[in-house]
């Protein structure tokens, strides 16, 4: 599971449409999958060439949270997953119900739903972590 150009051109995307990345959700942890010319390109289209200079620390790191935080803006970042291995920060299997006062702005999901066999469920769940508006 991953961030491609094609994802964060989608954030871009979803982002100059309104959505407030603020308190993000990600479904696993993804990873970056793309070259450092690709994000240069993409900041530069995007308006945030001032960050170009930052490629080598949004890209460091094996996840996406920098890229998130530096380019979105998003200030509180979590991720859901069933197992601990990539360092989730909340650990639940999305079969089964999940309880929790958490909401975020944000769930974003690039390549782990499908692994999900109880899907209405794992739906059910992600919408009751949205906050309502």
């Amino acid at each position: 599971m991953g961030l491609d150009i094609n994802s964060l051109n989608f954030l871009g995307f979803s982002k100059n449409q309104g959505v407030d990345f603020s308190k993000t959700l990600s479904v696993g942890r993804a990873s970056v999958c793309m070259s450092d010319d690709e994000v240069k390109e993409f900041l530069t289209a995007f308006g945030r060439s001032d960050l170009t200079k930052d490629i080598p620390q949004l890209t460091q790191s094996k996840y996406f949270e920098e890229i998130l935080s530096a380019v979105f803006g998003a200030t509180k970042l979590d991720s859901i997953d069933a197992s601990s291995y990539e360092g989730a920060s909340i650990i639940h299997s999305l079969n089964e119900p999940l309880k929790t006062d958490k909401r975020f702005t944000a769930i974003m999901d690039f390549g782990c739903l499908e692994h999900v066999f109880n899907f209405p469920v794992a739906i059910d769940n992600l919408i009751n972590l949205c906050y309502n508006t």
